[in-house]
């Protein structure tokens, strides 16, 4: 949908997960203005916005590659967002006029990597029990990003007084850090994450709801198109772009072809 009709500039069915199919929409939407005159590179530089099931390493290359300037943000995004803060309280069953009061201390709160002293002289990280950690993995990739890795010694973790405190599970043998080199860059997911929570990327992001919803309820509820009555994927792509085309007839009626 384009933000400022709520034109459908392209309609597919899929039985795929959505961060799937990102690319294949974009190819369907690219195709469709170039139809009507639009170059090929007409959505370079153009705000993309599309939901967490979207959000994936592959799908912000993608945007990437294509030159747009994309707003998916990760699943935990509304945990980062103060605004969402008291709706995660209730979720907790915490009432915001009960919370003035100090919670009890948690004497089970384990230790985090903030606990953990690097010497820079050893270069190695200590515990909080005095022990050494010493890297034994450095440039270490998990979903692309790179690490580096510090382990104890399996003995010194063993007959730790503060054992229960330090590793997060008791079959574990040894505690390890998983540490971020302070000089490596940021990867796409960590430059879409802060993007997103800046005023506005949020701001941004936040018109998705009234640019995408309210079609899919005129179409659901306006239109009656609330299941498919047809099978195969060819079948129901017809069923769903004439359901499109009706709406979007709907927005030439209300707006003239100036649109």
């Amino acid at each position: 949908m384009d933000e400022k009709h709520q034109i459908i500039v392209h309609a597919e069915a899929f039985s795929s997960q959505d961060h799937e199919n990102l690319a294949p929409m974009m190819a369907g939407a690219k195709k469709n203005m170039q139809g009507i005159g639009r170059g090929e590179h007409y959505f370079e530089g153009k705000q993309l916005s599309a939901d967490s099931n979207y959000h994936s390493y592959a799908r912000l290359a993608f945007c990437k590659f294509e030159g747009m300037d994309a707003y998916i943000p990760d699943i935990q995004f509304r945990k980062r967002d103060e605004r969402f803060a008291e709706q995660q309280r209730f979720k907790r069953g915490i009432h915001p006029r009960k919370s003035a009061s100090k919670p009890p201390e948690d004497k089970t709160k384990k230790f985090t990597n903030d606990d953990f002293y690097f010497d820079k002289s050893k270069r190695a990280y200590l515990c909080p029990h005095g022990k050494v950690l010493t890297c034994n993995a450095h440039g270490h990739r998990i979903h692309h990003r790179v690490y580096n890795i510090y382990r104890a010694r399996q003995e010194d973790c063993a007959l730790c007084p503060l054992r229960l405190k330090c590793l997060s599970k008791l079959q574990f043998q040894r505690r390890y850090l998983v540490i971020t080199p302070e000089s490596q860059p940021l990867s796409l997911v960590d430059e879409m994450k802060a993007k997103i929570d800046t005023p506005q990327g949020r701001q941004i992001y936040a018109k998705r709801l009234a640019i995408v919803e309210p079609v899919f309820a005129n179409i659901r509820i306006q239109k009656r198109l609330d299941h498919f009555t047809l099978r195969t994927k060819a079948k129901v792509d017809v069923q769903w772009r004439l359901f499109a085309l009706v709406h979007n007839i709907g927005k030439i009626h209300q707006y003239g072809l100036a649109i």
